[in-house]
């Protein structure tokens, strides 16, 4: 068992003249947990990713655009993607979140 502590980043973000932080929480097996913490108005463009993502915003809100539908996403809200679905990100306030990303076990695919 281990407790993680979730600290902001977004003020020491924008002292830095940046827009986004990213950092790894944790990682076991076929699973990676990432804070992603965006400035209000930034946006994150169109990728995917090769893993099942689950985003849980914990503070703020944000628009995920799934190539024209947008999804508007709040605190304490969870979204599930699918591996290899387009979407981007847009921050509509200063947004804290949790990224769950969830890699296909190979012995099963």
């Amino acid at each position: 068992m281990k407790v993680f502590e979730l600290k902001s980043h977004l003020q020491a973000t924008e002292n830095e003249g940046k827009s986004k932080h990213i950092g790894k929480v944790t990682e076991f097996r076929n699973v990676r947990v990432l804070q992603l913490q965006l400035l209000a108005g930034t946006v994150v463009p169109e990728h995917n990713t090769d893993a099942d993502v689950i985003i849980s915003i914990q503070k703020g809100s944000a628009i995920i655009d799934f190539q024209g539908t947008k999804i508007s996403l709040n605190s304490g809200q969870l979204l599930h993607i699918d591996a290899l679905e387009l979407h981007s990100v847009e921050a509509l306030e200063d947004m804290e979140a949790l990224v769950v990303r969830i890699q296909a076990d190979p012995a099963t695919t």
